[in-house]
């Protein structure tokens, strides 16, 4: 878990600090569209996780909700298998690295991020640190 300053690309946006102060009713996950910046930046660096990766999304949710606090899911994926859409399909932004390997996936997407802080998610099935973070938020 980190924070990071606001980089370039999200320099003229407000951050959310809670859901009521977004006019997005119950829209916890932002899209990379989005007007507002999220307050968690989840990133999570994947290859042919589609067994996992739908639980895994779903599993941050409810934390947002209950910090009431907007988020991001960046998918940094580098897949074979069906990953990349599962992760679209369930309000994920999917990203694909230009380069190879964990540690690059994972410096790759936190360029991506919006977000004021930023969480590590290791491997879809761990979604334990993302829990606890946002509960102490």
């Amino acid at each position: 878990m980190s924070t990071k300053g606001k980089g370039k690309r999200s320099q003229e946006r407000e951050p959310a600090t809670k859901s009521t102060d977004v006019q997005i009713g119950d829209q916890l996950l932002l899209d990379a569209d989005s007007e507002v910046d999220p307050v968690i930046s989840v990133v999570m660096p994947t290859m042919n996780e589609e067994a996992g990766i739908v639980e895994c999304i779903d599993r941050i949710k409810p934390g947002l909700r209950e910090a009431g606090v907007t988020g991001e899911v960046i998918v940094s994926d580098d897949s074979t298998d069906r990953t990349p859409e599962l992760s679209r399909e369930n309000d994920a932004i999917v990203v694909e690295p230009d380069g190879e390997g964990y540690g690059y996936a994972y410096r790759y997407a936190f360029e991506q991020t919006r977000g004021e802080y930023i969480v590590k998610q290791s491997r879809t099935g761990e979604v334990a640190s993302t829990d606890r973070f946002v509960r102490e938020l």
